[in-house]
């Protein structure tokens, strides 16, 4: 049988300071494997964000690389399909680019008499983008509400429909981009930028992926869209953002997004089904680990986010390890 020290102690103890710089990941410790490897096996399986797969997959198979008695499974179908595939048992870890529904955790409680476990374990944004050849750079939450929202619950006094509301001095109209229901970045633009109010009925086309968001809007000189950071590149431009057209906007840079300053920083998340009064296996435990280790957090750097500040690594271990 393995005995496990406390995480906090394992690679929280020692380290410093309140934040990891976002270009600098030396600070945390690095992952010690177990002596005798043979007593890591089972199996990870993964289903949701198909912002977070990635980063992910990249953990994933650096860990079997050093566990060869571990294996994985991945599927990326958007974070709404995480909560049902750890229910029915398909997947270990749940992958989400947001935070769990009030409804999918009652969902799991219902049937298993215990919430789904909470893990944060990168951080990232969402970059409001439109093609280079477009000459705005900035906008305000207000003015994005009004134009993908019906409702205007952000107090803006019209509909925005053209860019030359926005400053451009051209006729045409603009080119609405959006995720599809199941993505977290869907749910969480609905409750940032519109106020949680609704979307505009006509608000098309939806897109299922980040990627699939950066291809049409570079493609068009009119749209607009929103993106996780981790792919959002250089044939397109991201937006300043503000609070309202009184406060500096804020453009979604390294400094940021680590800081919080930028308004649609988010977490990314894995959920497990850990009943409360029991142990991880322990290749589930020594996997969690190995993300918040030094080389657990640098590939999430590589692979276009943020990583976690010290203490929000010691918070997710310090519960986990109090909860056995």
């Amino acid at each position: 049988m393995i005995k496990y020290i406390p995480f906090s102690i394992l690679i929280f103890g020692g380290i410093s300071g309140n934040f990891v710089k976002a270009d600098d990941v030396s600070v945390l410790p690095i992952y010690q494997p177990i002596a005798d490897k043979e007593l890591i096996h089972g199996v990870l399986s993964s289903s949701g964000s198909t912002t977070l797969s990635p980063i992910l997959k990249e953990w994933l198979k650096d860990f079997t690389s050093i566990y060869p008695s571990v294996t994985f499974s991945m599927k990326a179908d958007g974070s709404g399909s995480a909560p049902k595939a750890l229910l029915s048992g398909e997947a270990n870890l749940g992958a989400m680019s947001r935070k769990i529904k009030d409804k999918e955790v009652a969902a799991f409680e219902a049937l298993k008499f215990y919430k789904p476990y909470e893990l944060k374990v990168a951080l990232d944004a969402l970059g409001i983008i439109v093609s280079r050849q477009n000459p705005v750079n900035s906008i305000s939450l207000p003015q994005l509400d009004a134009i993908y929202s019906e409702t205007r619950l952000c107090g803006y006094p019209e509909s925005i429909q053209s860019w030359r509301k926005l400053g451009w001095d051209n006729p045409n109209n603009i080119q609405i981009n959006h995720f599809d229901s199941n993505s977290g970045g869907h749910g969480l633009f609905k409750n940032m930028a519109l106020c949680k109010g609704n979307y505009r009925e006509n608000v098309l086309p939806s897109h299922h992926t980040s990627l699939e968001m950066v291809e049409a809007v570079q493609a068009s000189r009119f749209a607009i869209g929103f993106a996780s950071m981790t792919v959002v590149d250089r044939t397109v431009k991201a937006l300043k953002v503000g609070k309202s057209e009184k406060f500096p906007s804020i453009l979604p840079n390294t400094s940021s997004i680590a800081n919080g300053l930028y308004p649609f920083t988010r977490y990314l998340y894995l959920y497990l089904d850990k009943h409360p009064d029991s142990n991880l296996e322990p290749h589930l435990a020594e996997f969690i680990k190995y993300i918040y280790s030094r080389q657990g957090q640098k590939t999430a750097l590589l692979k276009g986010s943020f990583p976690l500040s010290t203490v929000d690594i010691g918070k997710q271990l310090n519960i986990l390890r109090q909860s056995k």
